[in-house]
């Protein structure tokens, strides 16, 4: 996956496979290279950096496991807690959940029970390798779900439901 700033203090991992055609390397692996701090908000979010992956790393063509997801994450989140500095807090939030069905006819083809699985693996992976590196850690499938439309993105009141409760992390448990 690639690294990409997005917004004023959003760090995003975006799979490779939106980037590139050529997939000689793991999905997370450009992100070590192209790590590096996006410009500086004002305080107190300066030194906020929240890593996310997105569902796609759970695609099949990808072949990833949980494990191999996760420590793609823990590269990028120590590689950003370098570039951030001393105080940067970094946060991993796990991404919601592939909703059943995701790969049945009509949906999403690159996507199948498996996929699935693995989805609702990362959580826990994620949480391991936060606490083992002093990180913050959130859980969207915690409090948001897939929408029945496509099984896999959140629907309006799913972001207006995540955005409230990331929120009130944020502002007690991070800031």
């Amino acid at each position: 996956m690639q690294y990409h700033c997005i917004g004023s203090s959003t760090a995003m991992v975006v799979p490779l496979s939106e980037l590139s055609s050529t997939q000689t390397e793991p999905p997370w692996r450009l992100a070590i290279s192209h790590t590096r701090e996006s410009p500086s908000p004002a305080p107190p979010y300066s030194r906020l950096r929240d890593l996310s992956t997105r569902k796609n790393d759970c695609k099949t063509e990808f072949h990833a496991d949980a494990k191999t997801i996760a420590k793609g994450m823990e590269e990028v989140a120590r590689k950003a807690n370098k570039t951030a500095g001393e105080h940067a807090k970094i946060v991993i939030v796990s991404p919601i959940h592939l909703g059943k069905g995701v790969g049945e006819e009509g949906f999403d083809p690159e996507f199948n029970e498996r996929s699935e699985n693995v989805s609702k693996q990362l959580a826990w992976e994620y949480e391991k390798i936060a606490k083992e590196n002093g990180f913050y850690y959130f859980d969207a499938a915690g409090v948001a779900k897939p929408s029945e439309v496509d099984r896999q993105h959140l629907y309006e009141a799913g972001h207006k439901i995540f955005a409230e409760k990331y929120s009130e992390f944020l502002l007690t448990e991070v800031l």
